[in-house]
């Protein structure tokens, strides 16, 4: 959504979060809030198990937590493609 933004307004040229300095610190930002959100997941199986919760809860669970690491993942490749397009 800010990508677009900056884009509609002129700020950037075209796709401009996806390439260069701005690209890597934004997806090291992301990477370290997917690493919090990593934690919050692992923290609410926790609980859940301290609590005894349903069964039917894991599914939600693993989930979430699959989730948080394909988003860790895709941001990981997305630094890389943007590290070897700058070669």
């Amino acid at each position: 959504v800010m990508n677009l933004i900056l884009v509609w307004t002129g700020l950037l040229p075209g796709f401009g979060m996806r390439g260069g300095a701005l690209g890597i610190v934004l997806g090291l930002v992301i990477i370290a809030i997917a690493g919090y959100m990593l934690i919050g997941d692992l923290e609410t199986v926790k609980l859940a198990v301290q609590k005894g919760a349903p069964r039917e809860f894991a599914w939600t669970c693993a989930f979430g937590i699959v989730m948080t690491i394909l988003w860790i993942y895709v941001e990981i490749l997305r630094i890389a493609m943007i590290l070897a397009s700058d070669r």
